[in-house]
């Protein structure tokens, strides 16, 4: 522990040195490596380590192919599967994830199934090499191939140079790696033993440029839960004008689909509320009610603030009688508006009591003949005694 390690490479002659990451006490260890089907994964902790659960997730062209939770229990290693044989070829890209979402270890591995060759047969009908000619080309596919093509045009004398790059290196692996490849159309000549060795050291020594999931992670530590609304903000005595102390306020939220919510939160001494965790879709009412320690109810007004560090939105505040507060579309589910009014423009409609008269005749059958299996929302009842067809006879 504590010591440096140097890793030495001789190239043309000359012996390079490359400083080697800092060994750690504790951690996760990932390994991949290839087999018929797809793609063999190891994971592996020492003992100091103290992580009973990791989250394994897997991404190839930016969509996300596995996802699951991995208990260790009391094993220090464990061995998964991975089947990539059906899936399009392109850079596999294995995230480790503690159970806050910090990233602890990531493998790169190249998917390379060759089904983005075919035979295909390319034909000159017209060729014009003067300067704005019209050329004519036919690509013709075997009849029963659906697929879609990728074309690509170069310098016919950049092939005199043995540094080559074709359109399968050029769109599955330099555009997703960092750093520069030397001769990258040469692992896609040969799928031997050798050229699947020499593409697996390059995902091992090359970046992923695609997605970062470490800053992903800080940013979303900073951020926190994108879709929650927590609401801050000071009450304050609509006659005077001063901040309450302590008491607690009484919330009842409408949301657009008619559904409700009650809550109960308390004031500090200093008049400050929060209201955390909300989660609201589309328009909402927010009804309140302030009562003080001594259980007393006081006329009060709500200065949420503009901007909460914890919240992902923000309020601007008209201070009314009947006060509308407007929640900027600031996330994924677009929250709308609130609008905040006093418990005591509430009206409550008398009570309204349905008295039923008497069971209909199709009930009285139904009720009689009908077991239970046959009351569901695709039953048909047959009305013997008022149906036409009885009359009739």
């Amino acid at each position: 522990m504590g010591q440096k390690y140097l890793a030495e490479a001789e190239i043309n002659g000359k012996t390079l040195t490359y400083p080697l990451p800092d060994v750690v006490s504790t951690g996760i260890n990932l390994m991949v490596a290839d087999e018929p089907e797809g793609k063999v994964y190891e994971l592996a902790r020492n003992r100091k380590t103290n992580m009973e659960s990791i989250h394994l997730v897997v991404r190839l062209n930016h969509e996300i192919v596995y996802e699951n939770k991995i208990f260790f229990g009391k094993e220090l290693a464990l061995r998964g599967h991975l089947k990539t044989n059906d899936l399009p070829s392109g850079i596999l890209q294995l995230t480790v994830l503690s159970n806050e979402g910090v990233p602890l270890a990531e493998r790169l591995s190249f998917v390379n199934n060759v089904e983005y060759k075919r035979d295909a047969g390319f034909e000159v009908i017209r060729m014009d090499t003067l300067k704005r000619g019209a050329n004519k080309y036919s690509i013709k596919l075997p009849a029963e191939i659906q697929t879609s093509c990728s074309i690509s045009i170069t310098d016919a004398e950049a092939n005199i140079y043995p540094d080559k790059e074709n359109i399968h290196s050029g769109l599955l692996l330099t555009s997703d790696l960092k750093g520069y490849i030397y001769n990258a159309a040469w692992y896609f000549r040969n799928t031997d033993n050798k050229t699947k060795e020499a593409l697996d050291n390059v995902m091992m020594i090359h970046g992923w440029s695609r997605y970062n999931v470490t800053k992903t992670s800080r940013a979303a530590q900073k951020t926190g839960d994108d879709y929650l609304i927590t609401v801050t903000g000071v009450v304050s005595d609509i006659k005077t004008g001063r901040a309450v102390s302590k008491g607690s306020l009484d919330l009842g939220i409408v949301s657009e689909d008619s559904t409700t919510q009650k809550l109960k939160i308390s004031v500090d001494a200093r008049g400050r509320f929060v209201l955390d965790s909300l989660l609201i879709f589309g328009e909402a009412k927010l009804y309140y009610k302030y009562t003080s320690d001594g259980g007393h109810t006081k006329d009060i007004i709500i200065y949420p603030d503009k901007r909460s560090s914890d919240s992902v939105s923000y309020f601007q505040m008209v201070p009314e009688r009947s006060m509308r507060s407007n929640l900027l579309p600031n996330n994924i589910y677009q929250q709308k508006a609130f609008t905040i009014l006093p418990v005591e423009k509430i009206k409550q409609l008398q009570e309204v009591v349905v008295v039923k008269k008497g069971d209909r005749a199709v009930d009285k059958v139904n009720e009689t003949y009908s077991s239970g299996m046959f009351r569901s929302s695709g039953k048909i009842v047959l009305d013997n005694i008022n149906h036409p067809l009885m009359k009739l006879r």
